[in-house]
């Protein structure tokens, strides 16, 4: 999962809720199941700021993808159309921090909020 840096900066709810929902994304950012990577604001604009993406694989092995912006969502089962969701995903991807960085980017933020 690719996370804008804007979802972990926004306070919603308060420093209180912030830390909390930290503390439960901090060990889910690289497990055997999951993979938890921060696009950070020094990128600049990307390809994914208008709304979420998510790329599923069916059990046959094709791929599906899924966009969902304000007021509506869309799905594409086209090998090219949800290829080049794939390859925007991709691209967002090799700008973020690995999750490793993301890790340490969290307790940063988390100790923040704690503030």
């Amino acid at each position: 999962m690719i996370l804008d840096e804007a979802v972990l900066r926004r306070p919603v709810g308060g420093p209180e809720v912030m830390h909390e929902q930290l503390t439960r994304l901090l060990p889910l950012t690289d497990t055997n199941r999951s993979k938890i990577q921060v696009l950070p604001f020094r990128h600049g604009a990307h390809a994914l700021l208008n709304g979420t993406m998510s790329i599923l694989k069916l059990p046959d092995g094709t791929s599906v993808a899924w966009e969902e912006g304000r007021t509506n969502g869309h799905y594409f089962e086209e090998f090219e159309e949800v290829a080049a969701r794939q390859r925007l995903y991709d691209a967002a991807r090799a700008y973020a921090l690995s999750p490793a960085e993301t890790a340490d980017f969290t307790q940063q933020l988390m100790e923040e909020y704690q503030s």
